[in-house]
């Protein structure tokens, strides 16, 4: 069975984990998900329960090799930096999880 096949056209990969203390939207806003963008793809920023909060990188292959050898979270953590805003967020977080990749 071929149940799973490659789309050539989307070749994307992501690198995640989830982070406690994330600072959030107020109010309302609190479980919004937010987007940043970046050179090489874009963040994700998903409030879960209580305090956990999925913070990911969607990037491209061309990129994924630019790691040569970090590990996949020094590899996330160097490419937060690169968004001020994300960063902000984070500054106070402390991750919960291993970072993943898919």
């Amino acid at each position: 069975f071929r149940i799973k096949d490659r789309n050539p056209r989307h070749s994307s990969a992501a690198v995640y984990a989830h982070f406690r203390h994330a600072r959030r939207h107020e109010g309302e806003a609190e479980g919004n998900i937010t987007i940043f963008w970046f050179e090489h793809g874009w963040f994700w920023f998903i409030p879960m329960t209580e305090d956990t909060t999925s913070v990911g990188m969607v990037t491209w292959p061309y990129h994924m090799k630019t790691r040569q050898g970090r590990s996949l979270e020094r590899f996330l953590m160097d490419n937060i930096a690169t968004c001020d805003k994300l960063q902000e967020r984070l500054a106070q977080a402390e991750r919960m999880t291993e970072v993943e990749a898919t």
